[in-house]
C-alpha cells in the first residue's frame, strides 16, 4: 500500500509555526530553567562513571531531508558507535541518571532549543539518525514523505505506541505510515492534543515506569507495561505530577541496570 503526505497550506504552515515559536519560548523561560537548576547536580557530577559533555549532541534528518544537529541532554557514556546504534532495553551505555531522564524523556528538552531555531517543531515525525534515514529510505518506498514537515519533540506515531528500536523493516513501516497519517490530518487542535497526551504520560504514564525499577530492585517486584491510546488516557492520567520526577530518580539510582522505553524516537 502506498502512502503519501499532502503539502501542508501556507495558512498552516503559519499556524504551527506561530505554535512552535510560542511554545518554545513559553517553555524554555519557564519549564527549563527550573527542571535545569534542580537536575544540574546529578547531570554535572552526580554519576562519576558518566563521561562527556552536560549535552549530547546528534546529526539527524529535518525538514525536506535537511541536516540539522539535534540537542539533548546525555544519558549514555561516550561509544564510537552512538551515532550508528539505536539504544535497546538494558543498555550497559546508559549511565543511572540517564535512565531516569529516557524514562521521562526530560533528556528531550533541550530539543525546544531546536524548535525555536526552526530546525524541529514541538508536534512532528521524530527526527532519526542518518544512518536510518539512508537505511529506511531505500526498503520503504514512501519513508522520505515523513520529511514535508519538521520533526518534532513528540509525535502522533509515538502517541500509539511507536517506540524503540525498529529490528525490522516492518516495525519502522508502520511507524512511517503513522507519520504520513498525522501529516494529512495535521491541525492546530490535533498538535494541542498530541501536546497535553504527551504531558500526561510523561507525567503519569512513564512514571509508573521509574517506580517499576524502583520496586523491582527493592522486593522482585514484577510490573506489566502501562497502555496508552490516542483515543484515551488509559493509565496516563495517574495524578503524579513532574514535582515527583526528582524523587522517582533519587531512588532509583539504585538500580543498576533500568528500562529505555521512551516517548521519543530512534536515539
Amino acid at each position: 500500500m502506498e502512502y503519501e503526505a499532502r503539502e501542508l497550506t501556507r495558512g498552516a504552515r503559519v499556524t504551527k509555526r506561530s505554535f512552535d515559536v510560542l511554545f518554545s519560548l513559553l517553555f524554555l523561560l519557564t519549564v527549563f530553567p527550573v527542571v535545569f537548576i534542580i537536575l544540574f547536580p546529578a547531570l554535572a557530577i552526580g554519576d562519576r562513571r558518566r563521561k562527556g559533555s552536560l549535552f549530547f549532541t546528534q546529526p539527524r534528518t529535518g525538514y525536506r531531508g535537511r541536516t540539522f544537529i539535534c540537542i539533548k541532554f546525555r544519558t549514555m557514556r561516550l561509544s564510537q558507535n552512538a551515532h550508528l546504534t539505536q539504544a535497546v532495553r538494558g543498555d550497559e551505555r546508559v549511565t543511572r541518571i540517564g535512565r531516569f531522564l529516557r524514562a521521562t524523556s526530560i533528556d528531550e528538552f533541550p530539543q525546544f532549543i531546536n524548535v525555536l531555531r526552526g530546525d524541529m517543531s514541538v508536534v512532528g515525525p521524530r527526527p532519526h539518525m542518518l544512518r536510518h534515514t539512508a537505511k529506511y529510505s531505500a526498503a520503504i518506498p514512501y519513508y522520505n514523505e515523513r520529511h514535508k514537515v519538521r520533526p518534532g519533540v513528540t509525535g502522533y506515531a509515538q502517541m500509539r505506541g511507536f517506540t524503540g528500536p525498529t529490528p525490522e523493516i516492518k516495525d519502522m513501516e508502520r511507524r512511517v505510515q503513522a507519520d504520513v497519517e498525522y501529516i494529512n490530518m495535521q491541525s492546530f487542535w490535533l498538535d494541542c492534543r498530541l501536546v497535553m497526551q504527551t504531558i500526561l504520560k510523561a507525567a503519569g504514564g512513564k512514571l509508573h515506569e521509574s517506580l517499576s525499577c524502583v520496586a523491582s530492585h527493592a522486593g522482585e517486584v514484577k510490573s506489566r507495561g502501562h497502555g496508552f491510546r490516542l483515543t484515551g488516557l488509559g493509565r496516563a492520567g495517574s495524578g503524579l505530577g513532574s514535582w515527583a520526577w526528582v524523587w522517582v530518580w533519587a531512588a532509583g539510582a539504585k538500580c543498576k541496570r533500568g528500562r529505555t522505553g521512551r516517548v521519543g524516537g530512534a536515539r
